[in-house]
């Protein structure tokens, strides 16, 4: 019989037993492997299917709002990997030593985030032959993995593809291989619906749209290639405005992935919907993606309550004319499935591991972030879901696999959400991995037969109606400018609480009377004049280091709540 040696086995026998507590000579087989069953009593705070049980990895690694944790991979020897958008150390190392699944060694790395442009690591994170890969906002790169039980890979990281389009919005350069070599990379078109004036109450949608060129689509490159360039050439579908969640479904032999839909439906045509309509429209869609597809985006969206490809009021919809009613009749491909407007879909993974029942193998797994823009109704997501597959297929509705991330219910609006599911990753046993955008935790989620109390997995659509606010209409001078401010939006975008970090807009604590940097290079007082015109002429003056995204409410606001708005601001300190 023939004997096969593990080369590690060639080293010293000290250095060989330490390896092999953390690594192993052999790979396992995930298909076949069994995960220890290791349960938290509350399951870490979230609730999961009768059977299953979670583990927490690690509780909170601290993150600020800069640091938000992103994807997670996990190797053969069971080291996490987990990316954050921290400008110094931008990747987080985890390794449990003790069996607990509990990471007892954490460290950062990925110190060229240090960049004069402050390029940020985003959201792209993966283990795949041999190599832990990673990306930036323009560019994917790849470390061989350690082979010596070293947690940190060493050097610098090899470029795969750079010169991806740097982008105010939509910028992560999130990716996938096939079982052919290849790596596919989406990039998000920076805009909500490719307007002329972006996100302005009745501008029209440019046509052809020319983001298209080299945004709002998927990228094919050769992922045993290095220094591979961006180019428009390299484009395997386009129509799809922000791809986070992607994956290679091998019984299909096709890519899937989750699209994050277009945004204010009402606020920017309020004759066609209503403010609920906007809340629940349009549905964030999953596509499978095969060469050459083009998707609706930005002339259509996807209505999952009609089941039908709409055409965008940009171009001419008015909530009721289909794509098959347009101009644009047989152009895109429809997606294989919708889900709940402004859910935030952020990452996408068909389950290959053999430790959960057999109804889970080769069915996807989505977490859905949680939305910030589906006021009057609650904010909706912060889950994770899971979706039958049969023949490369979805296999009817999807169901409820992990909830109670938020921790309140309903939720108000996101900042007040506990936790955020983000990352997706399959241990070498078959755990699942699930890692939190707010504050870094990590679950680790195993399958134990056991009862558990019921949860609600049926996945049904949801048809809540309750309004959060009362109010009939942002111009109602009846309201206080707190309530008006909470009947706008206006938090989704500017925090109004210095322990809570901003988003997409500056935070308006301490903002009147103080001097703000403008995007032309320039400053000015935020006296009562620069807050009046912030409100009613879009785009006023930008403030550095923000989306440009403020849409006018000149016209749409009577005088009397432009004045309490404004007085609103002025009293946040």
């Amino acid at each position: 019989m023939g004997i096969k040696i593990c080369r590690l086995c060639l080293l010293p026998v000290e250095s060989l037993l330490i390896l092999l507590l953390v690594a192993g000579c052999n790979r396992p087989d995930q298909t076949k492997s069994t995960a220890k069953i290791v349960c938290d009593p509350n399951n870490g705070g979230i609730t999961l299917p009768e059977g299953f049980c979670a583990t927490l990895v690690v509780d909170s690694l601290g993150l600020r709002a800069d640091h938000s944790a992103r994807h997670i991979a996990v190797a053969p020897n069971g080291d996490i990997y987990m990316k954050t958008r921290s400008k110094e150390g931008g990747i987080v190392a985890l390794r449990d030593t003790t069996g607990d699944f509990r990471a007892d060694i954490i460290k950062y790395f990925g110190d060229m985030n240090k960049t004069e442009d402050g390029i940020l690591w985003e959201t792209g994170m993966a283990i795949h032959n041999g190599h832990l890969w990673a990306s930036n906002t323009t560019a994917v790169y790849r470390w061989p993995m350690p082979e010596d039980g070293t947690l940190v890979p060493e050097g610098k990281p090899e470029i795969v593809v750079s010169g991806f389009p740097e982008q105010w919005a939509h910028s992560s350069k999130a990716f996938t291989f096939d079982n052919s070599g290849n790596l596919y990379v989406a990039v998000g078109a920076p805009s909500n619906a490719c307007q002329a004036q972006e996100r302005t109450p009745g501008s029209p949608g440019l046509e052809p749209c020319p983001l298209l060129e080299e945004h709002g689509g998927i990228w094919r490159f050769d992922a045993n290639k290095t220094n591979q360039t961006f180019s428009a050439a390299a484009r395997y579908a386009t129509g799809l405005r922000n791809v986070v969640g992607l994956d290679w479904n091998t019984t299909t032999g096709a890519l899937f992935v989750m699209q994050h839909g277009r945004d204010q439906l009402h606020t920017l045509w309020p004759d066609f919907y209503t403010e609920e309509e906007s809340a629940e429209l349009p549905s964030e869609a999953m596509y499978q993606v095969n060469e050459g597809d083009r998707f609706a985006w930005p002339y259509g969206y996807y209505d999952q309550q009609k089941n039908k490809l709409m055409l965008s009021p940009e171009y001419g919809g008015n909530g009721k004319t289909t794509i098959a009613d347009s101009k644009f009749a047989g152009q895109f491909k429809e997606p294989v499935m919708g889900f709940p407007g402004h859910w935030a879909p952020n990452d996408l993974l068909f389950y290959t591991g053999g430790q959960f029942p057999e109804k889970y193998r080769n069915g996807a797994f989505i977490t859905f972030m949680g939305s910030w823009n589906r006021a009057p109704l609650p904010q909706g997501g912060y889950k994770v879901v899971f979706v039958p597959f049969k023949d490369g297929k979805p296999l009817g509705n999807y169901e409820t696999f992990a909830d109670g991330f938020a921790g309140v219910e309903p939720i108000p609006d996101r900042s007040a959400a506990e936790y955020r599911p983000m990352g997706l990753a399959v241990g070498p046993d078959g755990a699942l991995y699930i890692s939190d955008y707010k504050k870094g935790r990590v679950w680790r989620v195993v399958y134990n037969g056991k009862s558990a109390p019921a949860v609600n997995t049926t996945g049904v659509l949801p048809t809540n109606t309750i309004r959060v606010q009362p109010a009939d209409s942002v111009s109602d001078s009846s309201l206080t400018g707190a309530e008006l401010f909470r009947k706008m939006e206006c938090a989704t975008c500017h925090t109004v609480d210095p322990d809570v970090p901003a988003s997409t807009g500056p935070p308006l604590y301490n903002l009147y009377g103080r001097e703000v940097s403008l995007q032309n290079g320039s400053t000015v007082t935020a006296n009562e004049a620069y807050i009046r015109e912030s409100i009613l002429q879009a785009g006023a003056e930008l403030t550095a280091g923000y989306m440009p995204v403020m849409p006018s409410y000149d016209g749409r606001l009577r005088e009397e709540a432009v004045s309490q708005l404004v007085s609103y601001i002025k009293s946040l300190k």
